[in-house]
């Protein structure tokens, strides 16, 4: 990145004298100067890597880094674990399981635990069976109770 900024600087300050300074003899020495420094700070990568400094390319800035963000990689793990619910909750009532409440626990991406409120009373293997036919998650993870 600073040898980019580099030749934008010998650029542009070529440009800027070229536009002050009057045509004539002083110009193209002008000229003449800034077109050898612009070629030198064009080989200034391949002059550092014959001198067996090696080639390194760093398009970072010291400040900055990267990091995750939390706030983000949290809502869209609440929002998977709303779509998880709406899913069992869709399939149980197709099944006819009438369900007051469904709770879809991630941990790391993965499913934790799913809880499953009850407003009637139904087999609990079924339902189990039901839930683990449609998202991966091991059956004595599965929280069944009834509502009030």
């Amino acid at each position: 990145m600073t040898w980019i900024l580099k030749i934008v600087g010998v650029v542009l300050s070529s440009v800027l004298a070229d536009v002050l300074l009057p045509s004539g003899q002083m110009n193209k020495f002008v000229k003449g100067i800034f077109a050898i420094l612009l070629i030198f700070t064009l080989l200034d990568p391949v002059l550092s890597f014959a001198k067996g400094e090696g080639l390194t390319l760093d398009f970072s800035s010291s400040s900055s880094q990267i990091s995750a963000d939390d706030d983000y990689l949290f809502k869209v793990t609440e929002k998977r674990a709303e779509t998880l619910e709406e899913l069992l909750s869709a399939v149980l009532k197709r099944q006819g399981v009438d369900a007051e409440e469904i709770v879809v626990c991630l941990n790391d991406g993965k499913i934790a635990s799913v809880q499953v409120v009850l407003n009637a009373e139904y087999d609990f293997a079924t339902i189990k069976d039901i839930i683990c036919g449609y998202i991966s998650v091991d059956q004595k993870n599965i929280v069944i109770m009834y509502g009030s």
